[in-house]
């Protein structure tokens, strides 16, 4: 409590201007000499000064006060220079939200009150994050806008994560990019990266690039470039029309080179993108694809091997009874008809198909349906038509020609109200009033397969017909 007083005392007597405040400040001045300081003689500075100086000649700890302050001064540098942009900081934070944050396997001190330089994996320098390592800890989603703002970006590793997304133009925004890795995702798309001229190491490796996106990405191949191998596996179109198969491989560059393989034997001949066979051979294909510019890369397509299972049809009434004599159209290239167990089979390879059913005195059914590489049985129950849809021949409307291609003319008896055409999938294609007995339907417009026909007359009796269009 002394010292205190005594502490009190001599500073308050500071304050005054005295002869014995005049040999403080000398004194002071001799003091500081000896510490290294540069001596000034303003009042603010001889103040200070002597302050200190009591503080020496009364603290025990002065030492330890000063080394205090000194860290305190150097922890205020360092705030200045290391503290984080409020723009990347918010861009941090929409990371972080968006892409699965909550669940990564290491996410020391993010969105915490602790400064962004000590976030896992960033690294601020003048303010703006330069450097964010979120290597294989979990990041999945899709990229958010935000991370594209992050301009100051020297380093950005996003490897062995799950990002399922495209890569948007709005990367070369990074334009101080010089390390980047994106690979061990399941990314897709790559835009133009030419712009990143200060990139020096790019790995963009086991994602599901093809050939054309590394040619749209245009990247100089003299950088330290990895883009091989990918997870990519390349589409095949399969046409199974007349009694051929065609397999084309759907990854069209002008500098690609195709090879077909057959149950894993290189076929020498066939270097085209398109190869054709006979149905009755069910071996397995694929075709492995390189590229002239990225010769460490090879792409593979999906294998095929024909096989045809068979797809029953049994249709019914709605107390249980076969109905005999259906017409089963598939695709428009197959049509069966249902035999006195109301039953229908089919031989089809693996796809999606179209079908109709049409009988008299029921109403159509259409649909959709898959074959996944098994056996396939479809049971239908049809139903009824009203009376005025059974009413037709009283009506005697005549629809001709019928398949047609260019128009399609209805005649009856008495006056049309409404005509319209829907596809299988149920939309209306082409809807009219015609307010007329006879009507002609232009259809040059539309595309080959199965229609129905829907027709209201002014009596409000409806019919409804299958057309064919070619």
């Amino acid at each position: 409590m002394k010292r205190i007083f005594t502490l009190l005392f001599l500073t308050l007597f500071t304050l005054n201007f005295s002869h014995a405040q005049q040999e403080v400040i000398k004194s002071s001045q001799q003091f500081h000499e000896q510490e290294g300081f540069t001596f000034k003689k303003k009042p603010e500075q001889e103040q200070k000064m002597q302050v200190r100086l009591i503080e020496k000649l009364l603290c025990k700890d002065y030492e330890k006060i000063k080394a205090q302050r000194l860290k305190e001064k150097e922890k205020t540098k360092a705030t200045e220079t290391d503290s984080c942009s409020v723009e990347d900081s918010l861009a941090l934070v929409e990371i972080y939200e968006n892409m699965n944050g909550e669940n990564w396997e290491n996410q020391d001190n993010w969105l915490t009150d602790a400064p962004v330089k000590d976030w896992r994996g960033i690294t601020v320098e003048n303010h703006r994050v330069t450097e964010m390592d979120l290597y294989n800890i979990n990041v999945s989603g899709n990229f958010v806008e935000e991370l594209w703002d992050l301009t100051g970006l020297t380093y950005l590793d996003l490897s062995y994560n799950s990002i399922e997304d495209s890569i948007t133009s709005r990367i070369e925004n990074l334009h101080n990019l010089k390390y980047l890795y994106l690979n061990n995702n399941q990314l897709e798309e790559l835009p133009d990266l030419s712009g990143l001229n200060n990139l020096i190491y790019c790995q963009i490796k086991n994602n599901l690039f093809s050939f054309g996106d590394l040619e749209t990405a245009n990247i100089e191949t003299q950088y330290n470039y990895i883009y091989a191998p990918q997870d990519t596996l390349l589409p095949l179109d399969v046409d199974t029309t007349n009694n051929t198969i065609t397999l084309a491989a759907l990854a069209k560059s002008p500098n690609n080179n195709y090879q077909w393989f057959k149950d894993g034997e290189i076929l020498t001949k066939e270097t085209d993108s398109i190869i054709t066979y006979e149905k009755e051979d069910h071996s397995n294909y694929h075709c492995e694809i390189t590229n002239s510019n990225f010769p460490d890369l090879t792409l593979k397509t999906d294998s095929f091997a024909y096989t045809e299972h068979t797809v029953t049809f049994n249709v019914t009434d709605k107390n249980s009874n076969a109905i005999e004599g259906n017409t089963i159209s598939i695709d428009v290239e197959s049509e069966k008809t249902t035999n006195s167990d109301g039953e229908a089979s089919f031989e089809l390879p693996v796809g999606n198909y179209e079908y109709t059913i049409t009988a008299d005195r029921y109403e159509d059914t259409t649909g959709n349906f898959t074959v996944e590489g098994a056996n396939v049985d479809k049971e239908f129950i049809m139903s009824e038509v009203s009376k005025s849809i059974n009413s037709d021949e009283k009506l005697s409307t005549e629809i001709y020609p019928n398949p047609a291609s260019e128009k399609i003319t209805i005649e009856s008896e008495i006056q049309i109200e409404t005509a319209e055409l829907l596809n299988l999938l149920g939309k209306v294609v082409i809807s009219e009033q015609p307010k007329a007995e006879k009507y002609i339907m232009n259809t040059s417009k539309l595309d080959s397969g199965i229609y129905l026909l829907h027709i209201s007359y002014e009596n409000g009796e409806t019919i409804t017909k299958r057309v064919i269009i070619q």
